[in-house]
């Protein structure tokens, strides 16, 4: 039967209207595949020349080896730094010799910081004994001090530098030990104080002793045009004598000293000459010399108006020295000139007027008999760092005052309590930063007085009170624990901050000793102020006489004008040398500024407060014993370096532990120095 349908009658046509559009659709879609392929193909191409142009240049298998062992040595660079800067420190961290049996023999154990102490015949209560623990700050305390008695503690060491307020007011220590059992945590961070702190104090002692130190020297000829002229002595290191006063020929080998020199000798020191010279008297034989102010500036004798010298006429190590004293109130500075006699003369050298206490003792006259060495005794006067007016631990300065410091990590704070109030409840005496009512430490704008940590410019901020002076153990762990700017498994970082009264001419060598610490001491701010204040010992005297009256080392006409105050001469934190030069510090810190005479001064070399000798002498003023003083603070990270175990040693120890924590054991406590049985006490 034939079908009507509309589709089957015209399905020719429909078909050949669909066909061109399926056709369309179809070439289409292979041209997309196809230029995708060819792009692939286009990229993998691309990709190989790049690779072989890599490879135009190729590297020997030698240099490629040598580049591989660089990287392995820069691999273990952090591991052998962290070696080399332990065992440069690990001399430091010593136990308090006045408990030879007990705390002395925790040196061996090699502790790492942090790690259990051992308390089994009574340690801990060793600390409560005042000849163990204090011993190590000072040994001088109380009714038991004796005349010129000379302590052995980190405090007695830098005499005669001063604290201000005492060592008791500068110094962090325990000073009481509460009752009770004392926690480990808290021998831990006493013992760190004690060595920080140690620490410094010997930076600040190795300026004052490199400063007396006399080397041997000569005296240089003047040019030939200026022989006829009043022309200062200048004198040179000796360089055929080493430091220890041995004669050295070229090679550098000891060479036995010349007669003629044994006798006859000249030294110098940064500040001094002297010439010295054995005379014999009959059957006596008596010590002679002259003394030269090789500085600038004026420079004062010594309490007393005596300089002392202790001079060695053996080189032996246990020889003892003799005490050579010269009197006189002040040297004038190199170059200036006075008038005695009627005529013009040096006024920065002179002879010493001879004492009964100049004769060479008959014990001191060996077979090795010579001028061997040369040492200045300084006194509240002459030493370079008068006074030491702050020293704080964990002390931030202004650019990491926003700092949170950290807290060793073996201390482990108890869990917070939902219920306790909102109070401290700590039941502590609040303190400021340098200890009880001193207040922060430093000049103002520094640290300064009245004022809080920060204020002013070149302030140091500080993130909470820091305790200084005397506290308890229980105070120390609360107050004290957050101590670290930064904390690693190799290094602990702690901020520390110094107020020192020094002179001006040595705020370098203070700068340096700090850098030569073995605690790898960063300077991190500094800024120094004028001195305005008064210090022990130092008071002006009457010029021209020596001990009471005994002698006079300089007479006539002195180049100075006596008793005005050097503010009219010269700027804020000067001496006789205006601002350090780039790269040196001026006033406020480092800053620009030339080297020479300061506004208001006489030529250079000329002394301060040189007049062409118009002025007549006369007493030095207290304001001239002061004038070239200045403030300096003093900011810094020291860095406290963990025992160093070798990676060996350490992985059979973690082996040997995870063993015995298979097993169920406890991990063993530190084993007795003095090699008995541990006993275990109970707890009180």
């Amino acid at each position: 039967m034939k079908s009507d349908s509309p589709v089957k009658k015209h399905h020719f046509w429909i078909l050949f209207g669909l066909a061109p559009l399926f056709t369309l659709i179809g070439a289409c879609t292979m041209t997309s595949n196809v230029g995708g392929k060819i792009e692939e193909k286009e990229g993998g191409i691309k990709t190989a020349l790049d690779a072989l142009n890599k490879k135009n240049n190729p590297k020997p298998k030698s240099l490629i080896a040598e580049a591989e062992r660089e990287f392995a040595k820069v691999g273990t660079k952090k591991e052998e730094l962290h070696k080399f800067n332990w065992e440069r420190q690990r001399a430091l961290y010593t136990w308090p010799a006045g408990s030879p049996n007990k705390l002395k023999p925790i040196e061996k154990l090699n502790l790492k910081f942090g790690d259990p102490l051992p308390n089994t015949e009574g340690e801990f209560d060793e600390f409560r004994e005042p000849a163990v623990y204090l011993n190590e700050y000072s040994s001088l305390r109380g009714k038991d001090i004796k005349k010129d008695a000379k302590g052995t503690g980190m405090a007695d060491l830098v005499a005669p530098t001063q604290f201000l307020g005492g060592w008791q007011a500068r110094l962090r220590y325990v000073s009481e030990w509460k009752e009770g059992a004392i926690d480990p945590n808290e021998i831990w961070l006493a013992m760190e104080d004690l060595w920080v702190q140690r620490s410094l104090l010997s930076a600040v002692r190795a300026v004052n002793d490199d400063s007396a130190a006399f080397r041997r020297a000569k005296r240089e000829e003047p040019r030939p045009e200026d022989r006829d002229k009043l022309v200062p002595r200048t004198y040179a290191v000796d360089t055929t004598y080493d430091d220890r006063g041995n004669k050295i020929d070229a090679s550098g080998r000891i060479v036995p000293t010349p007669d003629d020199e044994k006798t006859k000798a000249v030294f110098r020191s940064r500040t001094w000459a002297v010439e010295l010279e054995v005379v014999t008297e009959g059957n006596a034989r008596r010590l002679a010399g002259k003394l030269v102010n090789l500085t600038d500036k004026l420079q004062l004798l010594g309490n007393g108006n005596t300089m002392k010298l202790n001079v060695w006429f053996s080189k032996a190590p246990t020889a003892q020295p003799m005490e050579f004293k010269i009197g006189g109130e002040y040297l004038a500075g190199f170059g200036a000139i006075k008038r005695e006699n009627g005529a013009d003369v040096l006024a920065n050298e002179a002879a010493v007027v001879p004492l009964p206490d100049h004769v060479i003792p008959v014990a001191l006259q060996g077979a090795d008999f010579q001028i061997a060495r040369v040492e200045q005794v300084f006194d509240a006067r002459t030493v370079p760092i008068k006074r030491i007016d702050g020293l704080a631990l964990g002390y931030l300065d202004s650019r990491s005052a926003a700092a949170a410091l950290k807290q060793p990590e073996f201390i482990k704070d108890p869990p917070a309590d939902p219920n306790a109030g909102t109070g401290t409840g700590t039941g502590m005496i609040e303190m400021g930063p340098m200890g009880p009512g001193l207040g922060p430490i430093g000049p103002p704008g520094v640290l300064g007085p009245g004022t809080e940590p920060g204020a002013g410019p070149g302030g140091a901020q500080a993130t909470g009170r820091t305790y200084g002076g005397p506290i308890t153990n229980k105070q120390l762990l609360e107050a004290t624990k957050k101590r670290y700017l930064d904390l690693t498994k190799e290094v602990r970082r702690m901020p520390v901050a110094l107020v020192l009264v020094v002179d001006q001419s040595y705020i370098q060598d203070v700068l340096l000793a700090f850098s030569n610490s073995p605690l790898r001491f960063q300077i991190t701010q500094l800024s120094w102020t004028r001195f305005r204040g008064a210090l022990a010992g130092v008071a002006a005297t009457s010029g021209g006489t020596g001990q009471s009256g005994e002698f006079e080392i300089s007479r006539g006409s002195f180049g100075f004008s006596g008793g005005a105050d050097p503010d009219d001469r010269r700027p804020i934190g000067g001496s006789s040398l205006g601002p350090i030069g780039p790269g040196g510090i001026g006033p406020g810190g480092i800053g620009p500024g030339p080297i020479g005479p300061g506004p208001g001064m006489g030529p250079p070399g000329m002394g301060p407060g040189y007049d062409s000798g118009q002025s007549q002498g006369g007493a030095v003023s207290e304001s001239q014993i002061t004038s070239g003083l200045v403030e300096l603070s003093i900011y810094g990270i020291v860095s406290l370096y963990e025992k160093y175990v070798d990676p060996k040693e350490a992985e059979a120890a973690a082996k040997e532990k995870e063993k015995e924590k298979e097993k169920g054991q406890n991990p063993p406590v530190p084993a007795d120095p003095k090699g008995g049985k541990m006993r275990r006490r109970a707890r009180r």
